[in-house]
């Protein structure tokens, strides 16, 4: 919910959810602020499209880069996991990898705990 302050005949709050608009409270005259809120959420509207518009060229042209991304695909040793690599294919350069040097870590380490759990009982 957005709260507005407008001027016209006097000052006036209103309070906006969505398209939907209520006047709250006057402090003089017959103002209520509906319409210039109308109008404040349809210039805010056009703004998200154009940014929108905008974001979607960006991603187009990042989609297009030449060249295109290396995948790479392989089994962990240890956890015996897939892991899908993104590497920049000129520089070599690890972009992502799926699951993350972090979660493979963790997933070893969880892995290990019956074996030290099977030595402590023993």
């Amino acid at each position: 919910m957005d709260i507005q302050s407008t001027s016209a005949v006097g000052s006036s709050i209103a309070f906006t959810q969505g398209n939907n608009s209520v006047p709250a409270a006057a402090t003089s005259g017959q103002a209520t602020g509906v319409s210039t809120t109308q109008s404040t959420n349809t210039t805010q509207q056009s703004q998200s499209q154009d940014d929108l518009k905008k974001a979607v060229a960006t991603l187009n042209q990042l989609v297009n880069i030449t060249p295109p991304p290396k995948l790479s695909f392989e089994i962990d040793g240890s956890t015996h996991q897939p892991i899908v690599r993104v590497t920049d294919a000129s520089t070599g350069e690890l972009i992502c990898q799926i699951p993350s040097a972090a979660a493979l870590a963790l997933s070893q380490s969880i892995g290990q705990i019956p074996s030290i759990l099977a030595k402590q009982q023993a």
